[in-house]
């Protein structure tokens, strides 16, 4: 089975930034489910909980579920929305991929 990893920057002061880079993250991932791909985003996945119920958001935090997804995927795909090339979570993430072999690729974000 394939599996894709969604990586994406997130972290941001600005909750609207947070916002619009889940948003982009999620209408991503929907539109490869709808192509029939496997992905998993863990952006759209924990915004929810951080947005609905508090969860902290930080890199640190989720880094132990984000190391198990990468590490069951066949593919890290990086989303490049502004921050991408800067964001310490998707340095580790992509890191991690190559270290085991697993292939990164690049998407552009949803018009």
């Amino acid at each position: 089975m394939t599996l894709i990893y969604l990586a994406s920057p997130y972290t941001h002061a600005d909750a609207a930034t947070r916002s619009m880079r889940f948003h982009a993250a999620r209408n991503y991932a929907h539109y490869c489910m709808q192509k029939g791909e496997t992905i998993i985003s863990p952006i759209a996945y924990g915004h929810q909980f951080a947005t609905n119920y508090g969860a902290r958001i930080d890199w640190k935090f989720w880094w132990a579920l984000s190391e198990r997804l990468i590490l069951s995927s066949t593919e890290l795909r990086i989303l490049t929305l502004d921050g991408w090339q800067r964001s310490f979570g998707i340095a580790q993430e992509r890191k991690l991929a190559e270290n085991h072999g697993i292939p990164v690729t690049f998407a552009e974000p949803m018009r």
